[in-house]
């Protein structure tokens, strides 16, 4: 059986428009997603590691303080440690698609000055805290990976914990965890398509509005996948060209 393939009947200039406004979409909510989960990942993977016994070397030295102080202080980087943790385990332990309609649903009940008719901030909301979750659990594997040796080497030349973490640790772990971080960025940005569960008019769900005009669903389809290629393969691409750089090499001894 043949297909009489018919690219005329998609491309007319209103369709067009709606696929081009649905890929902006597409695009703000990556970016923004990628951003917003990337530095609250980071920050949940350095909260993961606090009070570690396993990373001792980051924590602040207590010596010179009371018994009591320490001991309170030991307990407050525990539970700090068990709240990343736990929220980074929950958070990946639920589905996307769950987790955008969660958000929908939830953000107006737990901010009722949100408006209800804005589909894009749960959306938001969703992607990024799914995509921190990740990258918390890359940071935290990163930092507990890193030698003993280096850490001690930056705290014996009197780095504080904070200047061992900036010059240090994290430099490193960015590296280490570059490819992964990548593989991250590239699976939210084809996830956004999930976001037409809430009726958001990303590229997905313009392109169904398109099919319902036209009764052409493979053309449709067909751009929409065309679009992600375009849009993904130079990121895949770029991200490849630094693990070849030197301020990404692993330099040996």
């Amino acid at each position: 059986m043949s297909y009489d393939w018919n690219f005329s009947a998609v491309v007319s200039p209103d369709n067009i428009a709606l696929l081009e406004s649905g890929a902006q979409m597409t695009v703000e909510l990556s970016a923004l997603s990628i951003v917003i989960g990337t530095v609250l990942g980071v920050g949940l993977g350095a909260l993961a590691t606090v009070g570690s016994p396993s990373f001792a070397p980051l924590r602040p030295s207590i010596a010179s303080t009371t018994k009591k102080r320490s001991t309170v202080f030991a307990a407050l980087l525990t539970v700090v440690r068990f709240g990343a943790l736990s929220f980074v385990d929950v958070v990946r332990s639920i589905p996307l698609l769950l987790t955008v309609l969660l958000s929908y649903y939830a953000m107006p009940i737990l901010f009722p000055a949100v408006d209800r008719t804005n589909v894009f901030l749960p959306c938001l909301l969703a992607f990024s805290l799914n995509l921190a979750a990740f990258v918390g659990e890359l940071v935290r594997a990163g930092v507990v990976a890193l030698p003993p040796g280096v850490i001690l080497a930056a705290r014996s030349l009197g780095m504080t914990p904070r200047q061992t973490w900036w010059r240090i640790v994290l430099p490193q772990i960015i590296r280490d965890i570059l490819p992964a971080q990548v593989v991250l960025c590239i699976t939210i940005i084809k996830m956004t398509t999930l976001a037409s569960a809430v009726s958001l008019y990303e590229i997905l769900h313009s392109g169904e509005n398109i099919i319902q005009r036209t009764y052409r669903p493979l053309e449709v389809y067909v751009l929409i996948g065309i679009f992600f290629v375009v849009f993904i393969v130079p990121l895949a691409l770029i991200a490849r060209r630094l693990e070849t750089t030197s301020v990404f090499r692993r330099r040996e001894l």
